[in-house]
């Protein structure tokens, strides 16, 4: 897939599952909990969300809208469907560009609050950041750049898991 066809589809993902996001975040943080155990399981599991939204509408905007995902996944496969796990390789293979720029943003947005976090300290900047949130939203649980780069890299694994459950349905149920 071309970056320039990309970049609409990321900001849009981005922006719809930001929404969510808030909605998850503020149903989660409603209940008031005792136990600092439940406290950061339902921080990681609120954080896990935000990305897992964002997948599914990346995933939705590339392969489900036009239709080339379920064309794609009978052309690969006419025959007979080898397993997610191996197609989560051929996933990796085939969408590298995505898996690049899901960690590019990741990357750009980690950079953009560290130089904020240790020299500027703007709100701007720190509203920008906190928009692609769901691309890097393990920061959430983990303090510093660590939590926002691990949130990336959770992220493109959460893009190639989601992608090979919707070809799985594709090739089993359609």
């Amino acid at each position: 897939m071309k970056l320039k066809s990309l970049i609409p589809k990321l900001l849009l993902s981005t922006a719809l599952s930001f929404i969510i996001f808030l909605l998850i975040s503020l149903l989660a943080n409603m209940p008031t909990l005792e136990s600092k155990l439940a406290i950061a399981a339902l921080d990681t599991a609120v954080a896990i969300s935000g990305s897992l939204v964002f997948c599914v509408f990346l995933v939705y905007f590339i392969h489900v809208y036009d239709g080339s995902g379920e064309k794609g996944i009978w052309e690969e496969y006419p025959n007979k469907y080898p397993g997610i796990f191996k197609d989560m390789v051929k996933i990796v293979k085939r969408d590298y560009t995505v898996i690049l720029a899901i960690l590019a943003l990741g990357v750009s947005c980690t950079l953009l609050w560290t130089v904020n976090e240790f020299l500027f300290h703007n709100k701007l900047l720190d509203t920008i950041t906190y928009l692609f949130f769901t691309v890097t939203s393990l920061a959430a649980v983990i303090d510093g750049p660590l939590g926002h780069l691990l949130g990336a890299l959770t992220t493109c694994l959460l893009y190639v898991i989601v992608l090979a459950v919707f070809r799985r349905h594709w090739r089993k149920y359609m």
